[in-house]
């Protein structure tokens, strides 16, 4: 193996160490049970993934969604299971209100509402 070769499958490993701790953040997250040791390793997972995104990537920039993640362990601690306190169900509904056409007829956006749902 050459010195190209060689650097080549450093650097994917470290890609692949790096979406391992994101696999493994989002695991942790998304668990249907949660715990202090469970919250911890979640920020551990997500710091690591972060810190390898700056080494591996450093044009890239960070954005604020990345800043929360770090504050999700609170959370987790504070409230348990993010299946229980999460917000993507009303997400999701705000946005299909969003996208109806409704020219100012709330019948007509009843209905559409309610065609989405079946």
């Amino acid at each position: 193996m050459n010195q190209i070769e060689s650097a080549r499958g450093q650097r994917c490993h470290e890609i692949l160490g790096m979406t391992i701790s994101l696999l493994s953040a989002v695991i942790i997250a998304s668990s249907r049970t949660t715990s202090t040791a469970n919250a911890d390793a979640y920020f551990l997972h997500m710091q690591a993934y972060l810190n390898d995104i700056k080494h591996l990537f450093p044009e890239y920039k960070l954005r604020s969604n990345h800043h929360m993640a770090l504050h999700l362990h609170e959370y987790l601690r504070l409230f348990g299971p993010v299946h229980a306190w999460w917000t993507f169900p009303f997400e999701r509904i705000i946005g299909m209100l969003q996208r109806t056409p409704h020219n100012s007829k709330i019948g007509e956006l009843e209905q559409t509402i309610a065609q989405s749902y079946t």
